[in-house]
């Protein structure tokens, strides 16, 4: 997105902080989850949340001060409306962090199925993968050890 261009959302789900409307600005608060997580945080981290206490040490994860920055990285682009309440504020910082974390996710399996597990290769590190070139060994080192693959078996 164009630096300094910002789009407004003028209506969102209360119940669940979702943009609606304007409908065109909603997709792209939506689209730019995906491309600021991308964007940010390397591939090679492995997981979103913070594992339970004492469980799995070692593991790396999106640490909270690095969420507020994602926020704040996709507010650049957007204004919510002034109608909105504070409740209705975290609502959508929920619901936007909700949608980085899917895409975040999604990215890191879309990118393993496609060009590790069945193309056996190193993918041309342009578009969206750019910034995965520096983490790429990292991250597909840990997809490839016992405890991925076993974390793997318990979500099938």
């Amino acid at each position: 997105m164009d630096k300094g261009v910002k789009f407004n959302i003028d209506s969102i789900k209360t119940s669940t902080g979702e943009p609606l409307g304007p409908r065109k600005n909603a997709t792209k608060f939506k689209n730019q989850c995906g491309v600021i997580v991308r964007d940010q945080i390397p591939i090679s981290v492995q997981e979103w949340k913070k594992p339970a206490k004492g469980d799995r040490a070692g593991v790396t994860f999106v640490d909270e001060r690095a969420k507020d920055v994602l926020w704040t990285t996709l507010m650049e682009h957007f204004t919510l409306s002034d109608n909105l309440t504070d409740a209705d504020l975290k609502k959508v910082r929920n619901y936007a962090l909700k949608k980085i974390a899917i895409a975040f996710n999604t990215f890191k399996k879309n990118t393993w199925t496609k060009y590790v597990k069945s193309e056996k290769k190193t993918p041309e590190f342009t578009e969206a993968l750019v910034k995965a070139k520096d983490h790429w060994d990292a991250f597909v080192k840990f997809k490839e050890s016992e405890e991925a693959k076993e974390r793997s078996r318990k979500k099938d």
